[in-house]
């Protein structure tokens, strides 16, 4: 594979909650992604979005179009806060990403993310 891909991995997880998990020795989820990743892309390049801190920079869609995708690993919040401006700015990057094609993979967080981000709906589990 070519050098020149890059990737994006969005941890959507607050801070507190990454380092209740490293706590008691559970690997972060962008980690995890990142390793496995590795695995099958040796070569490629990958930056990590800490998308629910307050100092993070989120990219723009001009920004997004320099990646060959985006992998969502994961939150521990809830997609119905959506008042929570950490979750509307993942929101927001979902919407940048569609816009400029980006392929994008997530399992639970970023199915979420991406659905409320396409206008439909997320919500509880009854």
């Amino acid at each position: 594979m070519s050098s020149s891909l890059r990737f994006l991995i969005i941890d959507g997880y607050p801070k507190q909650s990454r380092d209740e998990f490293e706590q008691v020795g559970i690997s972060p989820s962008w980690k995890l992604h990142k390793e496995i990743l590795q695995q099958h892309l040796p070569d490629a390049n990958y930056d990590v979005l800490f998308a629910y801190e307050p100092t993070t920079d989120m990219p723009c869609a001009k920004d997004l179009a320099a990646y060959a995708g985006i992998i969502w690993a994961g939150c521990s919040v809830s997609i119905c806060d959506l008042d929570n401006p950490y979750i509307g700015r993942q929101i927001k990057l979902a919407r940048d990403a569609f816009e400029v094609g980006l392929v994008s993979w997530g399992t639970c967080w970023g199915l979420q993310i991406a659905t409320v981000a396409a206008g439909g709906e997320a919500g509880v589990n009854p």
